[in-house]
Parts: C-alpha cells; sequence; structure tokens
C-alpha cells in the first residue's frame, strides 16, 4: 500500500511538472529592459574672424591656411562645446562674397585644420578648430577699401 501511495504520489508530481513544462513551450515572456542618454546641445562660438590681410588691385589668389596662414593672413579660429568625449563633424560653406559697397570679391575653396572636416570633443567638452579659404583673384578694377561678408559655419554630433 506504501507502494501504490509512493508511486501515485511520483506519477502526481510527474503530471504535474510535465504540465508546467508544456504551458511554457507554446509561449514565454520576459521584461526588457530601456535606456536613454541625453546630450548637452553643441555649441560654436566664433573667437576670430577670417582675415585675408592687404592685398593690390590685380593680385592673385590669396590662400589663407588654416594650419600654416602666411604672415599678414589670419584664419578664422572657433571653439566648439558640447558633450564630453563625443564627436563632431563641421559644416562649411562652399562659396561666399566680400563687399564694399556695390563691389565684390569672391571667397572659395574654405577648409578647417581638422581631419575630415570633423573632431572629438574633450573630457570637459570643449574643442577648437580654425578655418581657411581662398580669395579669388583681385580684379584690377576693384574698388579700394576694406571689404567684408559673412558666411555660415555648422557643427553637429557624430556619434
Amino acid at each position: 500500500m506504501k507502494r501504490r501511495i509512493v508511486l501515485l504520489l511520483v506519477a502526481t508530481m510527474l503530471l504535474g511538472v510535465t504540465g508546467v513544462v508544456g504551458a511554457s513551450r507554446d509561449s514565454a515572456s520576459t521584461n526588457l529592459t530601456m535606456r536613454v542618454e541625453i546630450l548637452s546641445p553643441i555649441e560654436l562660438s566664433l573667437l576670430n574672424g577670417l582675415d585675408f590681410g592687404k592685398v593690390f588691385k590685380g593680385d592673385m589668389e590669396v590662400i589663407v591656411d588654416p594650419s600654416a596662414p602666411a604672415v599678414g593672413t589670419t584664419p578664422a579660429a572657433f571653439q566648439v562645446s558640447g558633450e564630453g568625449n563625443t564627436g563632431f563633424k563641421v559644416k562649411l560653406p562652399s562659396t561666399a562674397t566680400v563687399r564694399n559697397g556695390n563691389a565684390s570679391l569672391n571667397v572659395k575653396n574654405f577648409i578647417s585644420n581638422l581631419t575630415n572636416e570633423g573632431g572629438v570633443l574633450d573630457s570637459s567638452g570643449l574643442a577648437s578648430f580654425k578655418v581657411g579659404a581662398t580669395l579669388a583673384q583681385v580684379p584690377a578694377t576693384a574698388a579700394s577699401g576694406v571689404y567684408n561678408g559673412a558666411a555660415t559655419v555648422t557643427v553637429v554630433y557624430s556619434y
């Protein structure tokens, strides 16, 4: 009799375990985990503008190299701030114009001193870079005086 009760208990336990295992074959569930990282806004500040220096009527192109500017020229300098240890890309204008009244001169070939126009903010969230460009040949008929202009430089995070 004891033997039958033990067998009956073992059979009941096996059926109960089998029933649970059988139920888990057609469905399963678990909790998913979630994450979000909120970045500081990226900001760009102009420290100084691009200066082609003094030129004469009829001068050939004037190139301001941001890594090694010629005497009398100054590349534009910028500071980027944002999330530390995060990459960024710089978008430079393709062309621009400087004006003196109705007279104008063309600026082209903008380039930065960054490799592939990108950089990385340091651990405190700062980086700087310089931008140069080419002032197209100055026509012999150009008006004398100071020429000014502006162009847009943009930075974006790259992750």
